[in-house]
């Protein structure tokens, strides 16, 4: 662990006694919340000036797996962003926050100061919601707010923009799309999503990923000797897609076909959004699809490697009853919803039957249809003569 200043670090949670020292010495305690990715001068002047409202600056950090910007953020990892906040000498404390918001971060330190950019004055364009139940916490600890600064700017624009952390395709569209619509245009747009009813269907995929270290080659032959460290299991195909729609809209519903194994189905059932309801087939005679992945992590930023990967699926797709079944159930609920999204990734699950059962009665046909290692060069969207949207 990268550490500066030592001294300057707290823990999260015993945390408390020392602010509660430190108040009781009549210290005022100003405090500062947010990611803290790319220092830029905005951030500066922001600490300089809040370190200016009282007599001891505390600063808390989003930890990595709370942050929500956008992939492959946040950029630093948690010790290079405290590292580099512990060297400014305006601030008297670091804290790394495993938590979303700074909600509970206001509870244990109770500030007298909760300290903003000056663009968060307007509390109508917080997207969030949370800096208005933060002041509310703030001010029912006896506490303020301060505003900082005319000079900002924003990481996630400074990044996007010059450090080349989305693919060029992905950041042309990003501005294309900010130049097209509005931000009340695209709230307005996202609001009206939450009274969708919505269907997932497609392959069921359990994503496991296994960290390794690599050793070298063996010694009798050129293959690849690795360490075994942990594994990870995620829920990914549809379930994957069902969990991003459910944070759209309030009525998600995923539709497939599993196997009976029990470990998966608690799996599943252990990790699955509340909001999501499950209308899958259990079939014993079928294999759950599971991509595993051998991975090694490297950099400070923890990115990783694949190694090779292994795919456990039935080779054959599903069989005609179970394909019935899936035919039967779709007929007699189709209708009842307003959209349709099919996550084809070409293991069988979608055949010609299901396609024109599809293209015929769904009132809003969306498609994602992908060519991996398992079906490379066929599994193309052209087959589908009908789309309302492509995803």
């Amino acid at each position: 662990m990268l550490i500066n200043h030592p001294e300057k670090y707290l823990d999260f949670e015993n945390c408390q006694e020392t602010i509660a020292n430190l108040r009781q010495e009549g210290k005022k305690v100003v405090l500062c919340h947010g990611t803290f990715d790319l220092l830029h001068p905005g951030h500066l002047a922001h600490l300089q000036e809040a370190k200016a409202l009282g007599d001891i600056l505390v600063v808390s950090v989003t930890a990595a797996s709370y942050v929500n910007r956008g992939p492959g953020r946040p950029i630093f990892s948690d010790d290079l962003r405290l590292y580099s906040l512990a060297s400014l000498a305006c601030i008297d404390y670091v804290l790394l926050a495993p938590v979303t918001t700074a909600l509970e971060v206001i509870d244990r330190i109770q500030p007298n100061v909760y300290c903003k950019g000056h663009e968060y004055a307007d509390q109508t364009q917080d997207v969030t919601h949370n800096i208005g139940r933060e002041i509310e916490r703030v001010q029912a600890y006896g506490g303020e707010i301060g505003y900082t600064g005319e000079i900002v700017f924003s990481s996630t624009k400074l990044i996007n923009n010059h450090l080349n952390a989305l693919p060029p395709q992905i950041k042309t569209y990003a501005t294309e799309f900010s130049q097209r619509f509005s931000f009340d245009e695209v709230r307005d747009a996202v609001e009206q999503m939450s009274k969708l009813r919505v269907l997932v269907l497609g392959d069921v995929i359990i994503d496991e990923f296994n960290n390794c270290s690599v050793q070298g080659l063996t010694s009798k032959g050129r293959v690849i000797s690795t360490r075994f460290k942990n594994k990870e299991q995620h829920l990914g195909g549809s379930l994957a897609i069902a969990r991003h729609m459910a944070s759209f809209a309030d009525s998600v519903t995923v539709a497939g076909v599993v196997g009976t194994e029990p470990d998966i189905h608690s799996l599943i059932l252990n990790n699955l959004d509340g909001r999501i309801r499950l209308d899958l087939l259990y079939e014993e005679d079928y294999t759950t699809i599971i991509k595993r992945r051998y991975i090694e992590r490297q950099g400070i930023r923890n990115d990783y490697n694949k190694l090779f990967s292994i795919n456990e699926l039935r080779e054959e797709g599903l069989s005609p009853n179970e394909r019935e079944k899936l035919w039967n159930r779709l007929d007699n609920t189709i209708n009842s919803y307003d959209l349709v999204l099919v996550a084809d990734y070409g293991h069988g699950l979608i055949d010609e039957s299901i396609m024109d059962l599809l293209q015929s009665q769904a009132p809003f046909l969306a498609i994602n249809c992908q060519t991996n290692s398992a079906n490379h060069g066929y599994n193309l969207i052209t087959k589908y003569k009908r789309a309302d949207s492509f995803v």
